[in-house]
Order: C-alpha cells, then structure tokens, then sequence
C-alpha cells in the first residue's frame, strides 16, 4: 500500500509547537533589547547634560570677578550661588529638585534661563570655599541609591582673571 503525499496532523503540531517557542524566544529578545536601548539612550542624555553642565559651570566661574552663596536650605548647603561677570552680567545656579537652574541677568533685560534636569533621585548641592589661592565654586551631585551617581565639580572664580597677565590686567 502507497503511504499518501502530505504530513500527518502530529507533525503539524509538532512544527506550530517548535515555531511557537522560537516566536516567544524572538519576542522577549527584541523586548529587553528594546528596554536595553531605551536606557542606554537615557544615561547618555544624561550624561550629556551633566557634561555640559560641567563645562558651563567651570566657563562662569572661571570668568567671574565675584561669588555669592546662599545659604537658604536647611542642611545648610548652599541652595544658590551667583556669580558676577566682568561685563556686568550676573549668572545665578540654583539647586532645586531634580534639576539646576543657570540664569543668566544683565540689568533690566530678561533674565535668560537653562534648566539641566538630573538623573532620577539625585541632589545638588552647591557650595563657596576658600581654595589654593582663590575662591572654589563647587556644584555636588549625589544620587542616594548604594551603587548611584555622584560627581563634584569645582572651578576656580576669578581664575581667568589671575593668570591673565600684566598688559592684559592692565586693559581690564
């Protein structure tokens, strides 16, 4: 007796069973990937912005002429700091939840503002103390989990003001 062309109904669930688990292997990858890829993008935003930060904060300390923190937090951390410009601007950092607020004033004109929003559960802190030879400006950002973020920034004030030279002291 010739056996009939076709497949028998035990080897089409054994295929659809065999397609079913590679399906759900295929679907789960691709979502921790796409999880993966979500917090990847993530820190590096994050790491950007604290990046430029960084470089803006350490710029406008290094410019300064003069530095004024202000103590309004309870903990008795510096909760603002501002620093005055030698054309006349002043730009202020605040700490406040989740973020750090650099305004830029200058007389009457509208205050110009840049929000640097932190990592989720971090603080800043801000703070003014005496350095080797200059002022420190110092901006913490601490994150309270064991394994978190914390990264301190410090810049000189005045220091672009200190290495200038005599000719150029004297155009000033």
């Amino acid at each position: 007796m010739a056996r009939p062309r076709g497949f028998t109904l035990v080897e089409m669930l054994v295929v659809m069973t065999v397609s079913g688990v590679l399906m759900s292997l295929a679907v789960t990858s691709l979502v921790m990937l796409l999880r993966l890829d979500g917090t990847a993008r993530q820190r590096g935003r994050a790491t950007d912005t604290l990046a430029n930060l960084a470089r803006q904060f350490r710029a406008d300390a290094h410019e300064a002429r003069s530095a004024v923190a202000d103590n309004r937090a309870f903990s008795g951390e510096a909760r603002s700091l501002a620093l005055g410009l030698p054309d006349g601007r002043t730009v202020v950092y605040e700490a406040a939840a989740q973020r750090v607020v650099r305004r830029e004033e200058r007389g009457l004109a509208a205050p110009r503002e840049d929000w640097f929003p932190l990592p989720a559960a971090c603080h800043a802190a801000l703070d003014l103390h005496p350095g080797h030879g200059a002022e420190m400006a110092e901006l913490t950002i601490d994150s309270p989990a064991p394994a978190g973020l914390s990264l301190r920034i410090e810049a000189a004030v005045a220091r672009d003001h200190r290495l200038a030279g005599p000719r150029e002291k004297a155009k000033e």
